[in-house]
């Protein structure tokens, strides 16, 4: 999910966001990686 960072982007006119990668299923940005490697093989066959 993602979450606005308020206090950051007073005075900005702008909405900062950032995005917690621990909320992943195993708690880290390599979830993204290990998915996409499993549908490339799934897709090869």
């Amino acid at each position: 999910p993602l979450v606005r960072l308020n206090r950051l982007s007073e005075g900005l006119g702008a909405t900062v966001a950032v995005k917690l990668e621990f909320y992943n299923p195993a708690n880290s940005i390599k979830d993204r990686i290990g998915v996409a490697i499993v549908d490339a093989a799934e897709k090869s066959g």
